[in-house]
């Protein structure tokens, strides 16, 4: 979070939904809040106290599955099972997972029966938690640790059984068949090409340059591939975009270090930039689809924004609280509820709204 005139504003790497609530890990803290459309009140839910405060992207997701949050680490150093009155701590292989001092252990997962499929981002690892049995298997998809800053994987995404992992020092697709564990390598596009993220629509595989190259179509059964130019206008910028996500018929594409958010024309293999939100809009790190709107925050104007009819409109939102009421909002409640176990919450989903209600009678 930063604090400008009086206000805080948070910055995120990652949230998820629950009905009307978004829930989302501040990027700049050990601490995990909500923000309720109907109110516009942000809350302090937890704060995870094993990992320590101040320290950038602690979290890489935040993934919700049955009754519980799951709470998958960046920078951290375990996985957090957060269920009704227990905030459990699931230790990984740290060691196997990163070179010390890098701080990008996982930025994707996957729900597949029951299990969750973590997504290795320095390393060449696919990480499976087992929510039953809570065994940890950890699979090499052989392509080895990044080196020198570089991370292998971003943002993978899951298809039929399968798990698709774009590679982004490569012109490497990773194919993981969920249910045989087998590991297949697709070579796509120009050797100098390298992709941060995959989105599919209809039978082709959209991926997204992590430096300054074309978006590349993929066709998995054939094997062709093509690429979509940008326009002569546009800023290239190395690691210019940070995800993508199919939404009203376009691949949205989300910036990092470009200017602007970048819309797929799929029927015609053309690319233009999305005029609803501002021209130079970036690092837009957080998104999801709930319902027939896409969310996503930007944390170059700590913005909110809410897009529905299918990307005709927009509602941009600041999810923020005064400096005051935060340190009055800490001061009550970490002393008092965040000291014991969470409250238990008595239904097969997690209800934000009843839960934090019963944390204001407190």
């Amino acid at each position: 979070m930063v604090i400008e005139g009086g206000i805080i504003l948070f910055a995120l790497e990652c949230m998820a939904m629950y009905e009307d609530e978004v829930i989302f890990p501040d990027r700049k803290s050990n601490e995990i809040y909500s923000y309720n459309f109907e109110t516009g009140e942000v809350r302090l839910c937890w704060k995870i106290k094993n990992e320590k405060d101040n320290i950038t992207n602690l979290f890489g997701g935040i993934i919700p599955f049955e009754n519980c949050l799951y709470l998958y680490p960046m920078a951290g150093k375990a996985i957090y099972k957060i269920h009704g009155k227990s905030i459990q701590r699931i230790d990984i292989k740290n060691d196997q997972l990163c070179h010390q001092g890098d701080r990008a252990k996982f930025v994707s997962a996957h729900i597949w029966k029951k299990k969750i499929y973590f997504i290795g981002a320095y390393a060449s690892i696919i990480m499976i938690y087992d929510t039953d049995s809570e065994d940890i298997e950890y699979i090499d998809y052989g392509i080895g640790m990044a080196e020198n800053g570089e991370i292998n994987a971003r943002q993978s995404m899951m298809d039929e059984g399968k798990i698709y992992i774009p590679i982004a020092r490569m012109n490497k697709i990773i194919v993981f068949d969920m249910k045989t564990k087998q590991v297949v390598h697709k070579q796509v596009g120009k050797k100098s090409s390298a992709y941060i993220s995959i989105s599919k629509y209809g039978d082709f595989f959209y991926l997204v340059p992590k430096g300054k190259g074309n978006v590349v179509w993929w066709n998995e059964r054939t094997n062709d591939y093509g690429e979509i130019e940008f326009p002569i206008d546009f800023k290239r910028a190395e690691r210019g975009f940070s995800g993508s996500v199919t939404y009203g018929g376009y691949i949205w594409l989300f910036p990092m270090n470009a200017e602007g958010i970048w819309k797929i024309d799929v029927d015609n293999c053309l690319l233009k930039q999305c005029e609803i939100v501002p021209l130079n809009i970036s690092n837009i790190f957080a998104s999801l689809k709930h319902k027939d709107k896409l969310l996503f925050f930007s944390n170059s104007d700590y913005k909110l924004y809410v897009v529905d009819d299918g990307g005709e409109s927009v509602n941009t939102i600041q999810v923020s609280l005064s400096e005051v009421d935060s340190k009055d909002y800490m001061d009550r409640r970490l002393n008092s509820f965040f000291s014991v176990s969470p409250i238990i919450i008595e239904s097969d989903v997690v209800n934000l709204k009843h839960f934090l209600r019963k944390i204001k009678r407190r």
